[in-house]
């Protein structure tokens, strides 16, 4: 077992190797990094139940070079498939701003046919205001007459 005193000073890492060693306890090691000055950052297997808080095996195993190489590789991986999602994302983007700006044509449409609709609501209803006054006129004329001659 190496120095101690790295187990000590550590960070863990989300990574994931292929070939993980299993701890004393029997669970797949966390993959670790040293925040010691002689070994700083420098990476290492760790008991997998090591959170600082709950009881550990104390493994302790460095990471060799095919290790590193191999997650150099999956973190490629990764990354070109989540800029494969960032570009269909993207793509999805551009695609709803086109037709947000086809709806907000359409709805400027709308509004301008719907001013015309009012416009001329607004004009019928003076020529409705002016037959309804001639209308009652006449009612009042033939009213008139009607007593007048009775």
């Amino acid at each position: 077992m190496e120095n101690l005193s790295s187990q000590c000073s550590r960070v863990t890492l989300s990574t994931s190797y292929r070939k993980k060693p299993f701890c004393f306890c029997g669970v797949p090691c966390k993959v670790q990094m040293s925040s010691t000055s002689k070994n700083l950052g420098k990476k290492f297997f760790g008991c997998g139940r090591f959170d600082g808080y709950t009881k550990y095996c104390n493994f302790f195993s460095w990471c060799n070079q095919e290790d590193e190489v191999e997650e150099n590789i999956e973190l490629i991986a990764l990354v070109t498939a989540q800029m494969s999602d960032i570009l269909e994302l993207h793509a999805k983007i551009e695609k709803m701003n086109n037709d947000l700006s086809g709806l907000s044509q359409t709805v400027e449409t709308i509004k301008e046919g719907l001013k015309d609709v009012i416009a001329g609501i607004e004009g019928n209803a003076d020529g409705m205001r002016k037959i309804r006054f001639l209308t009652w006129c006449i009612v009042i004329i033939l009213l008139a007459k009607f007593y007048l001659f009775c």
